[in-house]
């Protein structure tokens, strides 16, 4: 019995043994990099809800970092102080278009009791929300 489970275990291959080793982190920045592609967006951030970044996947050198994880912090309470406001209101995006029509999309999100925001920076006049959907079900 314990050469077959040594058997089965020399079956696994190269990649299932990386996905193995690979932290939380590295599986959740490889996610969002596939999001990110699939979505042609040009950059995905992942912060916790005081502005710190968690993951990034910037396909961009055009944005700010430092800048990008205050303005997460300030869609994020924005989206609460909207929801203090009405207390019947769950707001699940909040999202700001740039002159050159550049969509900042903010989802506020709660894992356990984590609260989360993925930032997604949309070229213009891409869909998105299918995408940051499957992103914020993913994480």
């Amino acid at each position: 019995m314990n050469r077959d489970h040594q058997v089965n275990v020399s079956k696994v291959t190269a990649y299932q043994k990386s996905y193995i080793m690979k932290s939380t982190q590295d599986l959740i920045e490889d996610e969002l990099l596939r999001f990110c592609e699939e979505g042609h967006f040009e950059a995905l951030m992942l912060f916790n809800n005081e502005g710190i970044p968690m993951v990034e996947v910037d396909l961009s050198e055009y944005y700010n970092k430092d800048g990008m994880a205050a303005l997460s912090a300030v869609l994020s309470q924005s989206a609460e102080l909207t929801e203090e406001f009405n207390v019947n209101t769950l707001v699940d995006e909040v999202s700001l278009r740039t002159a050159n029509k550049v969509r900042i999309v903010s989802r506020p999100f709660q894992v356990d009791n984590a609260k989360l925001i993925l930032v997604a920076i949309v070229p213009k006049n891409l869909p998105y929300r299918k995408v940051t959907s499957a992103a914020v079900q993913k994480v």
